[in-house]
């Protein structure tokens, strides 16, 4: 596939909400071609699951919400009810404008509808921006989900893919007194993620070499995230490992693209022993 074309659709895939990714033709068409664009497609509507309950729970102030039910009523001159749900449903729509390079598409002739809308979706984030409390420790995203979500992304990443990631923001410590062998593995450069409403990354990924073994390591700010198994360390399938640290702070997914995953786990374990 060519790389602007997969680019633009990638583009299109984070301006669509996820209602329209599922009629839309041009990517329908794209994506039965391409396994790597079908592949991100896939990441980014599990990615819009797990947040779309959070971002249902945050309050909009009823002032607020009075203007801008008045200005999409005026646009279509709906009735307030019908308004309402259209606010509504956009809260929802605009979930995921991410910081990837956003594209306008034009709307034809309600082109000035949708900027108007645009504008009072635009103040209603703004206000959640400013009025977010912490959501409720039960709503976080539990590790499983995010090991999935991750496994999913991470298994046969292309380099492209990885360019595309920030550098980690040091948030939390990868590596330390705790996990003294893994300071024998050769690491690339480590990207970070940021899984919930907290800007600051809870995972940190790099791809690993050591003696025999290479692939990818992923590494969870345990505290970040429900249900992180309390075992030290398990196997996961054939090819995927995870553990935790010894002082409990940090939990391991990894994906063994190289080697034995079965005699790497051997050796994980002897160096905890």
């Amino acid at each position: 596939m060519n790389n602007q074309e997969c680019d633009e659709i990638r583009q299109r895939i984070d301006c669509l909400p996820a209602r329209e990714r599922e009629t839309d033709d041009v990517l329908s068409s794209h994506l039965m071609d391409c396994p790597e664009c079908h592949k991100y497609a896939e990441f980014q509507n599990s990615f819009d699951r797990q947040l779309r309950p959070q971002l249902l729970e945050v309050a909009i102030p009823e002032g607020l919400k009075e203007q801008i039910l008045q200005s999409t009523s005026a646009l279509d001159d709906c009735d307030l009810s019908e308004s309402e749900d259209s606010v509504q449903n956009a809260e929802v729509e605009a979930e995921l404008v991410r910081p990837a390079t956003v594209r306008q598409h034009q709307r034809g002739s309600s082109l000035l509808k949708w900027v108007i809308a645009g504008t009072a979706v635009a103040s209603v984030i703004v206000v959640m921006m400013f009025q977010w409390t912490p959501a409720d420790p039960q709503q976080r995203l539990t590790y499983d989900a995010a090991k999935d979500l991750l496994l999913a992304q991470f298994q046969e990443m292309s380099p492209e893919e990885w360019d595309r990631l920030s550098p980690f923001d040091q948030s939390f410590e990868t590596l330390g007194i705790v996990d003294p062998q893994l300071s024998e593995w050769t690491r690339s450069e480590t990207v970070g993620m940021s899984l919930d409403d907290d800007p600051q990354h809870e995972v940190a990924i790099c791809e690993f070499r050591f003696r025999q073994w290479s692939g990818v390591l992923i590494t969870f700010s345990a505290d970040e995230f429900d249900g992180v198994p309390e075992q030290s360390y398990s196997a996961s399938g054939q090819s995927v490992l995870q553990w935790r640290s010894p002082g409990g702070d940090l939990a391991y997914v990894c994906i063994v693209e190289q080697g034995s995953a079965e005699e790497l786990l051997t050796e994980i374990l002897g160096n905890f022993a």
